[in-house]
């Protein structure tokens, strides 16, 4: 959870500097929860840490969040069809925690949503909302098919085509959170019609250039919550049109020059102090961002 309190600082600002006029979106591009065992189950501090990122990003309002393999050894504890109503109603955000490609390989878990539609309103949009459509992909780096915490990984282009020509009609503009490496990442853009933007996020370096891979804009997020990657995006301004005529990417460093929310800098407290009580005697809570 580090660097939410000036996340969350952040965005506030970005606000308040623009009289409220722009739509912000959070997302997550995958790897947002604790993967660290005590075998053959999950540590229980690692637990109790991935309950407050969860309630987190529900409580501060994130749009979606991609599965990644190591998001999955916790997520199918919640995604069991026994427990999945009421993991819904513990953690209402697990509705917005998406993958197109990651699939049930049993019949004991239930399937994520391939993907969300957001609808963003702000003045600089004009009366009419920016509907986006946020799919998730993820890839295990093997061969699709392999299976991780009951689940199976299908190939990330054959799985969005169809989904991009059932979407493009209805929305606006087209998000993939693609946790893939530099290379896949270009890959998909090259390989399928439709996406806007890529956000691709798989233990990556800071990346400032973006890549330009058939239609789609490919940013690159880093793996630590010391940065937020950030994608301005515009149209023009004389225009109808709703297409993204300019874009703008940039990493925001999360040090102190931003002041802690005050609310989620609370938040942050409250759940350091929970997973702390977990920690063994003289021991850290170790964690996988």
């Amino acid at each position: 959870m580090g660097g939410l309190a000036r996340r969350v600082s952040y965005e506030k600002a970005l606000q308040e500097q623009v009289g409220g006029s722009i739509a912000v979106l959070q997302v997550d591009a995958g790897n947002f929860l604790s993967d660290d065992l005590t075998l053959p189950a999950m540590a229980a501090e690692a637990r109790v840490k991935n309950e407050w990122v969860l309630k987190s990003f529900d409580q501060f309002k994130f749009g979606a969040a991609n599965v990644s393999p190591r998001d999955l050894p916790y997520l199918s504890e919640l995604m069991k069809k026994p427990v999945h109503s009421e993991s819904l109603k513990r953690f209402p955000f697990l509705s917005r925690v998406i993958s197109a490609n990651v699939v049930p390989a049993t019949a004991d878990v239930a399937a994520f949503k391939p993907y969300i539609i957001e609808e963003l309103r702000g003045s600089r949009l004009g009366t009419k909302p920016l509907k986006v459509a946020i799919i998730g992909v993820s890839d295990t780096q093997g061969t699709p098919g392999n299976i991780v915490s009951g689940y199976k990984f299908l190939d990330p282009i054959a799985t969005l085509k169809p989904l991009l020509l059932e979407l493009r009609p209805k929305v606006d503009l087209i998000v993939v959170l693609a946790y893939v490496d530099r290379q896949t990442a270009k890959q998909i853009g090259m390989g399928t019609t439709g996406i806007d933007l890529i956000v691709a996020a798989h233990q990556l370096p800071l990346i400032d250039k973006v890549d330009e891979a058939g239609d789609a804009v490919v940013g690159f997020v880093p793996n630590q919550t010391k940065w937020l990657g950030e994608f301005r995006l515009y149209r023009a301004a004389d225009s109808k049109d709703t297409a993204i005529t300019s874009y703008v990417h940039r990493h925001v460093p999360l040090d102190k020059a931003l002041p802690d929310d005050p609310v989620a800098g609370k938040f942050v407290a409250d759940a350091r102090a929970a997973f702390t009580k977990l920690t063994p005697a003289g021991g850290t809570v170790q964690h996988s961002h």
